[in-house]
C-alpha cells in the first residue's frame, strides 16, 4: 500500500506540471493496475474487507474517468452532472467503508467476549 501512494505522490508532482489530462490518465492506469493486485492476491484477511476494498477502487476509478470527462467536454450541465454522480459514488465508498468497519470492529469484540467467557470459565 505504501508503494501505491509513493507512486501516486510521483505521478501528481511531475505529470501535474505538464498536463491536467496526462496526470489523471496516470493516475487511472495505476488504479487499473492496483485493482488487478487486489483481484489476484486479495492482501485483506476477509473475503468481505477485500470486496469493499475493490469496490473503493472502482468507484473511485469511476470518479477519475469522470474527471477525464469532463476534461474533454464544454457542456458545463455534463460537467455539473457527472460531478454529482461522483459526489454520489464517494458518499456510498463513504457508506460501505463504515459498515465495513462497524462490522469487523463488532465481530472482533464479539470474538474477544467469547475469549475472556471462556477464559473465566476455567
Amino acid at each position: 500500500m505504501l508503494v501505491r501512494r509513493i507512486i501516486f505522490a510521483i505521478i501528481t508532482a511531475f505529470a501535474g506540471n505538464f498536463d491536467g489530462g496526462l496526470t489523471v490518465s496516470l493516475v487511472v492506469i495505476e488504479m487499473f493496475l492496483f485493482s488487478f493486485y487486489l483481484i489476484t492476491v486479495k492482501p485483506q484477511e476477509t473475503n468481505l474487507g477485500n470486496r469493499v476494498e475493490l469496490i473503493s477502487e472502482v468507484l473511485l476509478l469511476y470518479c477519475f474517468f469522470g474527471i477525464m470527462f469532463c476534461l474533454t467536454v464544454d457542456d458545463p450541465k455534463k460537467q455539473y452532472k457527472v460531478g454529482w454522480l461522483s459526489v454520489s459514488a464517494i458518499i456510498t465508498l463513504v457508506l460501505a467503508c463504515i459498515s465495513y468497519l462497524f462490522s469487523d470492529s463488532v465481530s472482533r469484540l464479539l470474538k474477544w467476549i467469547k475469549i475472556k467467557l471462556l477464559i473465566r470459565r476455567r
